[in-house]
């Protein structure tokens, strides 16, 4: 098997659910924006039916760390209205922070409400030593994963239409109502590569480097996993 540097990992058959490779897959560990991958779920099945409406950019935004819309991309007005499928794009591919906290709060009055979404919906796909506190991935002691539990995620992420159909752009134009906000260039710079079709990013002092993605090679499609890298 492949020496890795990366603290735990996970390699699988996304259809027969095999596992390929594997090391320290029960360990805790911390995701950091694989994160947004639970966040987008919980989106989705709130807004997945009516993309094109409008989201309110609330002002915890503006208190999030870069990456984030109104840093990286343009410096926008609190209450500026931003379609759902634009946020979504924001989330996936920049790995904005303060969307994933726009979107919390405008599906639920307050981030601890998103949270415990997030949470119901991990162990709903078989997420069972999991604990999410933040719907960023921004370091927090108690939120965690083991990368047996994020198999689930990404898998159930990868067949979310919504969820894959963002994920597969390299590039994306974000609008909000009324005008341009940038472009913004996905973070998984392996997409189109070595067979790569989904994948998200994530990287924390406390983290590590982290990937999931999911590739197609030789008629099979494989899950990926690694952590602290």
């Amino acid at each position: 098997m492949p020496e890795i540097n990366g603290s735990s990992a996970i390699s699988f058959d996304m259809d027969t659910k095999e596992l390929i490779f594997t090391k320290n897959i029960d360990a805790k560990a911390y995701p950091a924006s694989i994160t947004k991958l639970l966040t987008a779920l919980v989106f989705s099945d709130y807004y997945g039916d009516k993309k094109t409406e409008y989201l309110e950019y609330k002002q915890e935004g503006k208190l999030e760390v870069p990456y984030a819309i109104y840093w990286n991309l343009k410096n926008i007005a609190v209450g500026t209205e931003i379609s759902a499928d634009d946020m979504m794009h924001a989330l996936l591919l920049g790995s904005a922070n303060d969307a994933a906290v726009v979107i919390a709060l405008n599906v639920s009055e307050t981030i601890p409400d998103f949270v415990a979404l997030m949470n119901e919906k991990a162990k709903s796909i078989g997420m069972e030593n999991s604990n999410f506190v933040t719907t960023t991935g921004i370091h927090d002691d108690n939120h965690y994963v083991t990368a047996y539990d994020l198999m689930f995620l990404l898998d159930a992420a990868f067949k979310d239409p919504w969820i894959n159909e963002v994920s597969l752009k390299q590039t994306y134009d974000m609008m909000s109502k009324n005008q341009k906000l940038g472009t913004i260039e996905s973070k998984n710079k392996h997409i189109g590569l070595h067979g790569n079709v989904f994948g998200k990013t994530g990287y924390t002092s406390e983290a590590g480097r982290c990937f999931a993605g999911v590739y197609e090679r030789d008629g099979r499609t494989i899950g990926n996993v690694i952590l602290n890298s």
